[in-house]
């Protein structure tokens, strides 16, 4: 009886071991390209998969543990393996800063054990150039503040002629949302 007691014991200990070992012995892989979201010309820059760090079955830290890092390709695109998170949830990081810069979010739906595509990542800032003639047509006279950098004024005077160029930055998420162009 305790014979059986043992093995039976000792055959539930190997297949939670079993079971354990297939999740740490696993992978886990993702695979994009950067891209730049106006002129969707590739970036290259520095991307890293980070984990969560269980420490009980309730509590972890989020992207806490450094899974893999590199470079993206001259073409945008990049590639990153490593074991799996403990907790099976990912985040990735281009150049530093969280890969969805429309919403600052850094986690990314990625299954252990299969290739993860992220497809294309749209990145980066784009500067748009505006040049404004006034051209005087009565007797008065203003100062335009073009309202985009404080204390710059522009003098108007009644039968002048007046050039400015003005400017202004976007990043993806800021063009996505106004979904304007000055």
């Amino acid at each position: 009886m305790k014979e059986i007691k043992y093995i039976s014991i000792l055959f539930l200990s190997c297949v939670l071991l079993w079971f354990c070992q297939k999740k740490l012995s696993g992978k886990i892989e993702v695979k994009g390209r950067l891209l730049h979201f106006f002129t969707k010309e590739p970036i290259k820059k520095p991307v890293a998969l980070y984990g969560d760090d269980a420490t009980s079955a309730k509590n972890s830290t989020e992207h806490s543990i450094g899974l893999a890092s590199g470079q993206s390709n001259d073409d945008g695109t990049f590639y990153l393996k490593s074991k799996p998170s403990k907790r099976g949830r990912y985040y990735l990081y281009v150049d530093g800063k969280a890969w969805d810069q429309k919403n600052q979010n850094s986690k990314i739906a990625a299954v252990d054990n299969q290739m993860n595509d992220l497809g294309n990542i749209l990145l980066g800032t784009q500067t748009f150039y505006c040049r404004i003639n006034i051209i005087g047509s009565s007797s008065s006279s203003i100062t335009f503040y073009p309202g985009v950098y404080p204390g710059q004024m522009f003098p108007f005077s009644a039968g002048t002629t007046t050039q400015f160029l003005h400017s202004i930055t976007y990043y993806n998420s800021d063009y996505e949302a106004n979904n304007t162009i000055i």
